[in-house]
């Protein structure tokens, strides 16, 4: 699936796990984004009202949506060499499980997702993996759980499942800012993007990750430039990675990584 170039530059995509309405389906007539541009390139989103149609990539990627009603119920990328599509389903207008295709010229990738709302306010995410590739098979099971609050995702813990047994292999906590998310009038898109760790109700300020040994293995710093509508026009990220020594049982950080980027709205 193709992330957006926010999501990209800070490395992970910006968490956001509630199943809190807020930011639901949208009907407002605020700003909607027109461009993303940054290292990864420049990102143009077109609508049909508020409603999400396209996103073309520079130089020749586009990724197109379907709706039913007010919900994205299709997502299509091409470009790159690399074709998907993904159907998302929903109950009582929760995202419940997507199933997406992707192939490129000798592998196809398949990925089945689940989304169980908990008691606690947390979201579980399910996944199932398969990849063929000239031949030969291999399915990988993984589970997220996502931690919210105010509708933005704080915490991630990732698992990998063999043999039916889950082990932690990562957690993310999350800071954000206060201010309007750039795509906080998009239709439909909270709902299709929250669960899936897309999207928050604000914007994201930093990203602590550490391995199951409580070791970090890599941060996010990025600060933000506003317009007179506390909406973000610009940014700035710091992305600094972590090398493990298990021996010492220490992390040394590496040079830190730099990036910048703009936003435009209609």
């Amino acid at each position: 699936m193709k992330k957006l170039i926010l999501t990209i530059l800070a490395s992970t995509l910006i968490l956001s796990c509630s199943n809190n309405s807020d930011g639901t389906n949208s009907t407002s007539t605020g700003l909607l984004i027109k461009t993303e541009t940054s290292i990864g390139g420049t990102a143009t989103y077109n609508y049909n009202g508020n409603k999400l149609s396209n996103i073309s990539y520079s130089p020749s990627e586009i990724g197109t949506y379907t709706y039913n009603g007010d919900l994205i119920i299709k997502e299509e990328d091409n470009g790159g060499g690399v074709n998907s599509a993904t159907t998302y389903n929903y109950s009582n207008n929760l995202l419940s499980s997507s199933i997406g295709n992707e192939s490129s010229s000798n592998t196809t990738h398949t990925t089945n997702k689940t989304y169980t709302y908990n008691s606690s306010g947390s979201i579980t995410e399910m996944v199932t993996s398969t990849t063929i590739n000239s031949g030969n098979t291999q399915t990988n099971n993984s589970k997220h759980i996502r931690y919210y609050s105010q509708g933005n995702c704080i915490k991630d813990e990732e698992f990998s499942i063999s043999n039916g047994v889950s082990t932690l292999i990562d957690t993310t906590t999350f800071t954000y800012d206060t201010s309007n998310s750039p795509y906080k009038n998009i239709t439909g898109f909270y709902s299709w993007s929250n669960p899936q760790g897309f999207e928050s109700i604000n914007n994201l300020k930093s990203e602590l990750h550490k391995n199951a040994s409580n070791l970090t293995t890599r941060t996010v710093q990025i600060t933000y430039q506003y317009n007179s509508e506390n909406y973000p026009i610009s940014y700035t990220s710091v992305i600094t990675n972590y090398i493990i020594n298990s021996q010492t049982g220490s992390s040394t950080p590496q040079t830190p990584i730099n990036q910048s980027g703009t936003i435009t709205y209609y």
